[in-house]
């Protein structure tokens, strides 16, 4: 049974030790190191930010400060269930997902994202563990980092650092996503292709706030945007047979693949190979590429796979919030740009 437990708007500062996991669908990455140089930011407008207009009050008197009430949830971590604060394990999820140079916003947009998917978690509790809010299983929950480690293993300036997340959790400490007054799914990947990829191509069904949108242009002039993968046609073969044995691949690589399916992202939404329908993102986690927008050259003896962007693709592209703070956007315009139709206000109650 699903209970409320009253959140309260608290930085705890020290996150718990727990393994670096991966967010549900993204493939290992190293966001938590920090970058070598800050970026620079250049001051440009893009998409117009959620309404955060408040209501005026005619009060002529300042309310008592309410002392917060100290919430916590509760994770599976190696197996073993435990609670976390709450701001606690927001900051254990920015540490691990973003380096810690990224734009002060871009880090901010993370915070709220990573916010909302545990609210989302709460109300949507996951079969492998409905005791926990999240786990460190890559398959189906987010990853986390001890901030106090990556600060003592960033060097002399890891302090300043883990301040930068730090500030990013704090400045929006309690807010979440919503759509139709729901914390939202509020998935995010590494980098995207051109565009995004909608709910709907990656897993199905229909998420109305999570479809595809275009992506900043500067983010294809990122360092890995783009990345090859070549396989021994013999190799490949005995891989593909080995989880797909009714598949027929002649000798001649040349006739393996056929029926290419592409969603108008570039995710490539399912493909033919001998005879056996698969999907992109089960190509790309059988090859171990860094996304689902393949385009396959096929020869006698070499299968050659190329990709752009990393990770799912599906919500906020971290590194494209980077391009778009780097423009001058503030979080809540990133946000708004990669979750359509969402507002961003204060979470309420988290159900567990």
């Amino acid at each position: 049974m699903k209970k409320s437990i009253l959140l309260a708007i608290v930085l705890f500062v020290t996150a718990a030790a727990l393994p670096i996991a991966v967010l549900a669908g993204r493939m290992p990455q190293t966001a938590a190191l920090p970058e070598t140089t800050a970026p620079t930011t250049t001051v440009t407008t893009a998409a117009p930010p959620v309404s955060t207009t408040v209501p005026t009050t005619t009060a002529q008197t300042t309310p008592e400060p309410v002392e917060p009430q100290q919430t916590t949830i509760a994770v599976l971590s190696d197996g073993i269930l435990t609670e976390l604060e709450l701001e606690a394990a927001v900051v254990a999820i920015v540490a691990a997902e973003m380096p810690a140079l990224f734009p002060p916003e871009a880090l901010k947009a993370q915070a709220v994202a990573a916010r909302t998917y545990l609210a989302y978690r709460a109300a949507h509790p996951v079969s492998a563990h409905p005791e926990a809010v999240i786990c460190d299983n890559p398959s189906h929950c987010c990853a986390l980092a001890d901030l106090d480690t990556l600060a003592a293993s960033w060097g002399e300036s890891g302090r300043d650092y883990a301040a930068r997340i730090v500030d990013a959790v704090s400045a929006t400490a309690g807010e979440i996503a919503t759509f139709a007054g729901e914390p939202i799914m509020a998935v995010f990947h590494a980098m995207s292709s051109a565009y995004t990829n909608s709910a709907t191509d990656v897993w199905g069904g229909n998420v109305p706030y999570l479809v595809s949108v275009a992506a900043p242009a500067e983010e294809a002039e990122l360092a890995g945007y783009a990345d090859s993968a070549v396989f021994a046609a013999a190799d490949f073969r005995a891989a593909f047979l080995a989880r797909y044995p009714k598949a027929v691949l002649e000798p001649n690589a040349f006739d393996w693949f056929s029926g290419f399916d592409y969603a108008v992202s570039g995710l490539l939404r399912t493909v033919d190979v001998g005879g056996v329908t698969v999907s992109g993102g089960e190509l790309r986690a059988l090859c171990g590429l860094r996304s689902a927008a393949i385009t396959i050259t096929q020869g006698t003896d070499r299968i050659r796979f190329d990709t752009v962007g990393y990770g799912h693709g599906v919500g906020l592209s971290q590194h494209g919030a980077k391009v778009l703070a780097q423009r001058g956007l503030g979080y809540r315009a990133i946000l708004a740009y990669y979750y359509t139709g969402v507002e961003i206000g204060q979470i309420e109650e988290i159900a567990r």
